[in-house]
């Protein structure tokens, strides 16, 4: 559940980034074509970056450890209270199910529209006769619906416009149908669902929705169209209602945009390298990641198991390993060696290790709660057994013996 709900929050927050980089680099020039793709690749980045795990190398690094550390300090999970009742409750217990509960409901609801939307299309494929305009085959609308397209189909009604709006309009639905604009529209719909709750997803679906809208007038000009008479045919056909609302459209409501970008100059060809920027930007949001999951390491306790009535769960002051949480991470990225065998077949995972601080520092009791492979929890066994000697954990004045997880990355 945590997982999933730290997964959302890194997509979102992603979405948000991305956005703000895209407002303020490209959503001016007229580069429609390598738009797409931007915009293609940003909800890529938004959706993959928190799934990708960089060689052990990475985390060995020591301003690695060093960033880690700080971050770790921000993450609440680290915080392991000082006293405690053992059958209390945290907030966030509470609050977690609740907010997946809610996700989940708009899961619910908005895949439940998307079906309905799609299937509008499907009916109208079935009620809609077929014939041939201009050499063109298309789906006759029965009404005076705005002309639409969907992957290789085309509506509309022929005899609701004149000869140079049919002219215009066939042009326009067959870039869409050629260029597969559907595509787009169906993964920045597909986004929209998955991150309802955030407004970007939304406000990056109409980005998308508006860009292919772009590409399909420049390519209607390009044919030599005159633009002054296209424009006012889209002010026209800007009232007509629409036959369905999963589609690309040729009357959209960010009409006075499309006319702009039809008037606007076209940007420096030198300014394509700007795009180049989507590589760093992902390299980046990767390492976040990493430098997240790392922390998350040394600050996330396991889930604790209560041993024997003398060994302390809970204590006033936790046993401290020499030089605290940059000394364990420390210890942990130089002693690991992780086993040749194991790197090779792409083997990693979290170690979960229990272990008791006596009351002269030494350990005890080590254990492994959830393991990976044997020779993985025999190394962090190992590794466990090597550590100096800690401070060990207090109530009041007097050391008393407490139990301690602690969790070991290994990552290919």
């Amino acid at each position: 559940m945590d997982s999933l709900l730290l997964y959302l929050l890194k997509v979102n927050l992603a979405l948000l980034v991305c956005y703000a980089v895209y407002r303020f680099l490209f959503a001016r020039d007229t580069f429609f074509q390598l738009r797409r793709f931007l915009l293609l690749s940003f909800f890529g980045i938004a959706l993959l970056h928190p799934l990708v795990d960089l060689p052990g190398g990475f985390a060995g690094q020591e301003p690695v450890q060093r960033i880690a550390v700080l971050y770790s300090a921000w993450l609440p999970e680290a915080r392991v209270p000082a006293t405690a009742g053992e059958g209390g409750w945290r907030l966030a217990d509470i609050l977690a199910p609740l907010c997946l509960v809610v996700c989940a409901g708009g899961w619910v609801a908005l895949t439940l529209r998307f079906g309905w939307r799609l299937a509008g299309i499907a009916a109208l494929t079935w009620r809609c006769p077929k014939a041939r305009v201009r050499d063109v085959e298309v789906w006759l609308l029965d009404r005076a619906d705005g002309p639409f397209s969907f992957f290789r189909v085309i509506f509309l009604r022929p005899s609701s416009y004149s000869d140079s709006e049919l002219d215009e309009i066939l042009l326009h639905e067959e870039t869409h149908v050629r260029q597969m604009h559907s595509i787009d529209v169906l993964v920045a719909e597909l986004l929209s669902v998955f991150c309802w709750m955030n407004p970007v997803a939304w406000l990056l679906r109409r980005e998308v929705r508006d860009n292919l809208e772009y590409l399909a007038d420049r390519q209607v000009l390009s044919r030599g169209f005159d633009s002054r008479r296209y424009q006012y045919h889209l002010l026209g056909l800007a009232y007509h209602p629409a036959a369905a609302n999963l589609y690309n459209n040729f009357n959209v409501l960010s009409l006075k945009k499309r006319i702009i970008m039809m008037n606007k100059q076209q940007t420096k060809g030198i300014g394509r390298a700007k795009y180049l920027v989507v590589l760093p930007l992902a390299a980046a949001f990767i390492a976040v990641n990493q430098v997240d999951a790392l922390a998350r390491v040394v600050a996330e306790p396991a889930p604790r198991v209560l041993q024997q009535d003398k060994v302390y769960k809970v204590v006033d002051h936790m046993p401290e390993f020499p030089g605290g949480v940059d000394g364990i991470l420390g210890y942990i990225a130089r002693n690991v060696k992780y086993p040749e065998e194991m790197r090779e077949k792409g083997v990693k995972g979290t170690v979960i290790c229990e272990f008791v601080v006596n009351t002269d520092g030494s350990l005890s009791d080590i254990k492994v709660l959830r393991g990976v492979d044997p020779r993985l929890d025999a190394e962090a066994v190992r590794v466990i057994e090597a550590m100096p000697k800690w401070t060990p954990g207090r109530n009041g004045d007097q050391a008393v013996p407490t139990l301690y997880t602690l969790p070991i990355r290994f990552g290919v």
